[in-house]
């Protein structure tokens, strides 16, 4: 597995993802793991999260921006 902060321009708490599980020429997956440590982790208690706990879905969308920086840095 190799370290993905190699291949992001972010640093610090701003790398979400945790390490590039696989690569090939035409595939690639990164991996992370949701923590309550987790940047964008909130408790169920907070009213934007319908009672469930965990990170917010829109955060997805800058998991799978890291995850095509971190591709486009392998290639």
């Amino acid at each position: 597995m190799k370290d993905v902060r190699e291949f992001l321009p972010q640093s610090g708490a701003m790398v979400l993802l945790d390490e590039i599980g696989f690569h090939d020429d035409k595939r690639f997956v990164a991996v992370t793991t949701i923590r309550e440590s987790s940047m964008f982790y909130r408790p169920a208690s907070d009213p934007l999260m319908g009672g469930l706990a965990g990170v917010p879905s829109w955060v997805g969308l800058e998991y799978m921006a890291q995850a095509v920086a971190a591709w486009a840095g392998l290639r």
